[in-house]
């Protein structure tokens, strides 16, 4: 297997004979010139080959795109330029290093994640029982201690909380008001929602209301703290998400089974989903594209659909015979044993057939017909040569070391691995191509 990435060189070790003539002195010290003459030959020659690998390594990183970040620590997240790592495998202490490895944030904080407010990303913080917000490159963005916990409020701000009292900050993480009641969260930009109290539900419910970050069982409010929809009143098990303005995404007990549908602020049913999933939402149209729950590929005529909440119509997308849609990315076409991929506009990414595939966030590996794997994002663009990624039972390597996955990687744009080594880790994280959306046909 030619290994094309990364590859080390190794000078070999050359055997010389000496034939000479004169005294066994002579000879001798002539031999000895010529050892010291081939010694330093040599020296050039592996320096030269040192820097001839040095520089096939930085052009083949350069021709990837891709982001190489060694550490002691163990990966956990990665946003751009920010990856957060543990301690230890042992040690859940927590920092964060920048793409060239090094510390941003020392690996003594309790709790780091990262969030998303107003479309920008940051990292909260916990040490001890005090939270805070940093910025990706470390600086302090709400000092820590400030408040007891802080969390997202989607693109409108933060909700901290401070003695029991409740606040809706602004997006400089000002207060903008105090508020009466204490709520999880912000969905929409427009409602806060109150959990109903864990302690008064049925096992099951305080399953769902506490392993859902956004909704769960509970009552939705209007930024001033009035009253809009009582989930216990009209049968609401779950608020899912809010489109648009006051369209809003809930699983409904329907006769002892539960179903998807699409309300208002009223709490009239807009739409019933049934167990159809929402693929994408166009928010300044209020349309969507819906598929089947848990679809993993798309062949028959009516599977994906568009729907316009506005005019009420809902319009099939209808993919050609024997072609395999993949989250509007990729399609692949069956040839016989064998596989092609194009892009939706029906150009082929990658010359060729290959004789097996696994589809990754972002990624493509492909078996192409010399057994060979490799790796390709979906416009084409090769990240891992064939020859230098294998598959056994299921596990991916990378030059014979197993890929791991990053436990949380921003997927829109970015496709990561690492792999742990002797003297730690390797994080790759490769530029790829961003998700196409549906409604750019």
């Amino acid at each position: 297997m030619k290994k094309k990435f990364l590859l080390v060189a190794f000078c070999s070790t050359l055997a010389f004979s000496c034939v000479g003539c004169g005294s066994e002195e002579t000879q001798s010290a002539g031999t000895l010139e010529k050892n010291s003459d081939m010694s330093s030959t040599k020296e050039v020659d592996k320096e030269n080959a040192d820097k001839q690998n040095e520089t096939e390594q930085t052009d083949e990183i350069a021709k990837t795109e891709n982001i190489i970040i060694n550490t002691e620590y163990v990966p956990v997240s990665y946003r751009d330029n920010a990856l957060i790592v543990q301690r230890s495998e042992d040690m859940e202490l927590f920092g964060v290093l920048s793409n060239n490895g090094e510390i941003i944030v020392e690996p003594e904080y309790d709790e780091l994640k990262f969030v998303e407010m107003d479309g920008e990303d940051y990292i909260s913080v916990k040490l001890g029982d005090e939270f805070g917000i940093f910025r990706l490159d470390g600086s302090e963005y709400i000092e820590i201690g400030e408040y007891d916990e802080i969390v997202t409020a989607g693109d409108i701000g933060w909700l901290a909380k401070k003695d029991d009292k409740q606040y809706l900050l602004d997006t400089k993480g000002k207060v903008d008001k105090e508020l009466n009641g204490v709520y999880k969260c912000v969905v929409g930009n427009s409602y806060l929602f109150k959990a109903y109290d864990v302690n008064d539900m049925g096992v099951n419910n305080r399953m769902t209301a506490a392993s859902n970050d956004i909704g769960g069982n509970g009552d939705l409010y209007d930024l001033n703290e009035n009253l809009i929809l009582s989930g216990e009143s009209i049968g609401i098990h779950m608020f899912m998400a809010v489109y648009g303005v006051d369209f809003i995404d809930t699983l409904i007990d329907r006769e002892g089974k539960y179903v998807s549908v699409i309300i208002n602020a009223e709490g009239n049913v807009v739409y019933d989903l049934g167990s159809d999933e929402i693929v994408e939402v166009d928010d300044k149209n209020l349309s969507f594209v819906a598929t089947p729950r848990n679809a993993g590929y798309v062949s028959s005529d009516d599977e994906y659909y568009e729907y316009d909440i506005a005019t009420q119509k809902r319009v099939p997308i209808i993919p050609k015979k024997d072609v395999f849609k993949w989250d509007y990315q990729v399609i692949q076409k069956e040839s016989g044993d064998f596989s092609q991929f194009y892009t939706f506009d029906e150009e082929e990414i990658i010359e060729g057939r290959f004789a097996d595939y696994e589809k990754e966030d972002r990624g493509l590996f492909l078996k192409n017909i010399d057994s060979q794997w490799g790796l390709i994002d979906y416009s084409g663009k090769v990240l891992i040569p064939f020859g230098d990624v294998s598959e056994s039972d299921g596990d991916w390597f990378y030059q014979g070391e197993e890929m791991q996955k990053i436990s949380d990687l921003s997927s829109d744009g970015k496709f990561g691995f690492y792999i742990e080594k002797d003297t730690g880790y390797a994080v790759y994280v490769y530029d790829v191509m961003e998700e196409t959306s549906w409604f750019e046909e």
